[in-house]
C-alpha cells in the first residue's frame, strides 16, 4: 500500500498545472472540487509521513485560497466546492475562520449536500469551535434521509453512501458527538444495501469511514468466552470448531455494540433459481431435437444446449447470447 500511495502522489502531481490546479487525465484543469479533493490527498499522505513536495504542495493550497476569493455564494450553486476548500485548509491551518462561521450562522441552508456541510462542521471543529461544528454535523446528519434513494450525475461524483462514508469519516476524527456518529453510520448501511456495487468515491470514504470507526472502537469493553477484551474483535471460526466451542460475547461496557457476522462456503444443497432483471433457462435435448434427460448421459453421446433468455426489467437493456447450434435449431 505504501508504494502505491508514493506512485499516487507523483501521478497526481504529473497533472497539476502552474496556476496549481489539477486535471483528470492532462495537466491542469478547472474543477475546484477536484482541486480540493486531491489536495485533500496530498494532505492525508503528508501527515502519514509521505514525501510531497513542499513546492507542489504550497501551489495547491494557493489554489484553493484563489479559489475560495472567487467563489460564488452557497445560494448560487450549493457551496461544494467553497465547502471541501475550507476543510482542507482548515486541516491545514490556513482556513478563514470568519468566512467558516459566517457559513455556519447565515448560509448553511444554502449548502446543497450533506457532505459539503460535514466538511463545514468538519473545518469549524479543526479551528476549535467545538459548537458550532456540533450543530452544522447534527445538519449534515438530517439531510441524509434514514432511508436513502439512488443518486446519479452529482457534480460531486457523490451518494447517499458516499456522504453518509464521509460524514462518519469527519465526524469521528473531529470527535463529534457519539449519537450523530451512531446516526450516520446506520445511514451508511441502509445506502449500502442500495446498489450492488459501489463506485470510486464512496469505496475511498468508506475505507476512510472503516478507519476512523475502528480507531473509535478502541474504547470498547467485551467478555468473549469469560475473558475481557477491549476494543473491536474480529474473529473467524469454522463450523466445526463453533460446534466444539461456541463463541460467546457479552457487552460489558458503556456504548452499545453491533456484531457483523458474515458466513462464506459451499451450500449443502443447491441453491435455488435466482433472477435480478432477466431468467435464463437452459435445455438440453439430442440433435434430433428430442428432450433428454442430461443427468442420464453417456460417455461420447453429443446433446444440444438450448437457452431461453426472459427479460423481467427491461430497463437492464438488450441481452446478447451467442452460441453454436445444430442446424435447424433457434
Amino acid at each position: 500500500a505504501a508504494q502505491r500511495i508514493r506512485d499516487s502522489i507523483d501521478r497526481v502531481l504529473a497533472r497539476q498545472g502552474s496556476n496549481g490546479s489539477f486535471g483528470l487525465w492532462s495537466v491542469g484543469g478547472d474543477d475546484p472540487w477536484l482541486d480540493a479533493y486531491v489536495t485533500d490527498f496530498l494532505t492525508r499522505a503528508r501527515e502519514r509521513g509521505f514525501t510531497v513536495p513542499d513546492a507542489a504542495f504550497r501551489l495547491a493550497l494557493e489554489r484553493l485560497r484563489n479559489n475560495i476569493a472567487i467563489a460564488p455564494e452557497p445560494s448560487k450553486d450549493g457551496g461544494r466546492e467553497l465547502a471541501y476548500a475550507l476543510y482542507v485548509l482548515a486541516r491545514n491551518g490556513m482556513a478563514p475562520v470568519g468566512d467558516l462561521r459566517y457559513i455556519a450562522d447565515t448560509k448553511l441552508d444554502a449548502i446543497a449536500t450533506p457532505i459539503a456541510k460535514a466538511q463545514i462542521a468538519a473545518a469549524l471543529g479543526l479551528l476549535g469551535d467545538k459548537t458550532r461544528a456540533d450543530r452544522v454535523y447534527q445538519a449534515a446528519l438530517d439531510a441524509i434521509s434514514p432511508q436513502p434513494k439512488l443518486e446519479f450525475g452529482r457534480q460531486d461524483y457523490g451518494s447517499a453512501l458516499r456522504d453518509s462514508a464521509a460524514l462518519v469519516t469527519l465526524a469521528s476524527e473531529s470527535n463529534a458527538p457519539r449519537p450523530t456518529v451512531a446516526a450516520a453510520v446506520s445511514r451508511v448501511e441502509a445506502a449500502r444495501q442500495l446498489s450492488a456495487y459501489t463506485s470510486t468515491q464512496e469505496n475511498a470514504w468508506l475505507v476512510l469511514a472503516a478507519r476512523a470507526i475502528a480507531r473509535d472502537a478502541a474504547g470498547l469493553a467485551m467478555t468473549v468466552n469469560g475473558s475481557a477484551q477491549k476494543g473491536a474483535l474480529y474473529r473467524s471460526a469454522n463450523a466445526a470448531a463453533l460446534k466444539a466451542t461456541p463463541l460467546r460475547i457479552s457487552n460489558s461496557g458503556e456504548e452499545t455494540l453491533q456484531a457483523v457476522v458474515s458466513v462464506t462456503g459451499a451450500p449443502v444443497v443447491p441453491e435455488p433459481a435466482a433472477e435480478r432483471g432477466f431468467k435464463i433457462e437452459r435445455n438440453y435435448s439430442t440433435l434430433a431435437g428430442e428432450p433428454v434427460d442430461i443427468t442420464k448421459a453417456k460417455q461420447n453421446e453429443r446433446y444440444a444446449v438450448v437457452l431461453k433468455i426472459t427479460e423481467s426489467q427491461p430497463q437492464f437493456g438488450r441481452i446478447v447470447v451467442a452460441d453454436y447450434l445444430p442446424a435447424g435449431f433457434e
